[in-house]
């Protein structure tokens, strides 16, 4: 038995002992071996007989490294190949990468009629953002020139011009040109870090988001583009102030103890550049810090008399001219002589037939104030959006004596 198990392996040895030399002397260059067995068979004498190979396929070196090739040993499953080192391009490789880049220009869908100028955005992380809502499109986050509309000179969209903003897609249909994901509408500014401010959101407002690509469909070119731009204009800021007077009714303003509350607070109510107060409930004090404002300032003021709860109220209108002027805007309203600039904030009343003396007894939760909307000063007279605050501070300050510095109307004061 032991001279029995001593010649298996003695023959297993010799088998090892040959797979050995074959591969060093390049003779065994098999890639693929489907199996290997080896068999010993014992004789009277106890000798090895024979020792075989079953199903082993060889080939010539060069098919080493063929794809189609598995190896197995013994039964073992398939050799894995090395993996080839990552190669990371140079310094030099990018640099003409990013040439290439700069000089290629971005391929717009093709459009039978295209009534509103676009602006395609870099497809990017920043770029879902303002699909989330953000209403600030910076420069950099613009692929290219602005696309203008059809028109007999084809230039490019003025200040203040509506636009339509997309996202670049890759070209999915295999047509030669790429796809694009609308995003919303804006206003376009080429003067401003604020390229585009969005008004309209497809995403954030999805049915008015339908409604708006329902009249651009609509638009058969019959009309004139810009008659076309302004009824779109109108009714993209007609929807806005509508949403802002929503909330504010859920919010119970205006209420029976208080008439005078921000109506518009800038992005909060999707009206980038714009802030209206409305004060006593007669007066609405409207402040524009945005070149498109100015630009767009009649249907602003049609709209808010349009939705505003008294038929009679008071539009006075006001500007900063400093952040006009950063904003790129040179008009006539920005060099009024009668503009005062305090610390912080420059404020210039446009449009009123009031004196600026004329005051108005506005109610903040209770409270009367005797205010001066149509006076030169800061922002609307009123810090409405401290509303919150002093009605909060007046739970804090009950029965504890205070001091208010700085007090402008005595807001904190009166509720203290």
């Amino acid at each position: 038995m032991r001279h029995h198990h001593r010649n298996i392996n003695n023959g297993l040895i010799v088998a090892a002992l040959v797979i050995t030399m074959l591969t060093f002397t390049g003779r065994m260059t098999a890639t693929t071996v489907s199996a290997f067995m080896l068999r010993s068979t014992t004789s009277s004498r106890g000798s090895i007989s024979r020792i075989g190979t079953i199903g082993t396929t060889v080939t010539s070196p060069t098919s080493r490294s063929s794809p189609n090739n598995t190896s197995r040993l013994f039964g073992g499953g398939p050799r894995t190949q090395p993996k080839p080192k990552r190669r990371y391009p140079t310094n030099e490789e990018k640099r003409l990468k990013q040439q290439q880049g700069k000089q290629q220009q971005p391929v717009m869908p093709k459009l039978e009629r295209l009534v509103i100028p676009r602006v395609l955005l870099k497809r990017n992380r920043q770029s879902k953002t303002f699909r989330d809502g953000n209403q600030l499109v910076y420069t950099n986050s613009i692929e290219g020139d602005v696309l203008p509309a059809v028109s007999a000179t084809n230039a490019a969209p003025p200040i203040g011009s509506l636009v339509q903003v997309e996202v670049n897609y890759a070209d999915r249909g295999g047509t030669g040109t790429p796809d694009t994901q609308l995003v919303g509408w804006g206003v376009y500014n080429p003067n401003s870090m604020y390229r585009v401010r969005l008004l309209a959101n497809c995403h954030t407002q999805p049915d008015f988001g339908k409604e708006l690509k329902r009249m651009i469909a609509e638009f058969t070119g019959d009309d004139d583009n810009e008659t076309f731009l302004v009824t779109a204009m109108e009714r993209i800021i007609s929807n806005r102030l509508q949403h802002a007077v929503s909330t504010r009714q859920m919010m119970g303003l205006p209420s029976s103890d208080t008439d005078t509350y921000r109506l518009v607070n800038g992005e909060g109510d999707g009206i980038s550049g714009l802030a209206v107060d409305v004060i006593g409930g007669t007066v609405a004090v409207v402040m524009s810090s945005a070149a498109w404002c100015e630009i767009h300032k009649d249907v602003i003021v049609d709209s808010l008399k349009a939705i505003l709860p008294a038929a009679d109220t008071t539009i006075v209108w006001k500007t900063t001219p400093s952040r006009l002027k950063q904003d790129g805007y040179m008009g006539d309203s920005i060099h009024n002589e009668d503009s005062v600039v305090d610390d912080e904030d420059d404020a210039t009343t446009t449009s009123s037939s009031s004196s600026s003396s004329t005051s108005i007894v506005a109610k903040e939760n209770g409270i009367l104030y005797n205010t001066f909307p149509f006076a030169i000063g800061q922002k609307t007279g009123v810090y409405c959006d401290q509303r919150d605050n002093r009605d909060a501070f007046a739970r804090l300050a009950e029965g504890k004596r205070v001091l208010d510095l700085c007090c402008y109307h005595g807001g904190f004061a009166l509720n203290a």
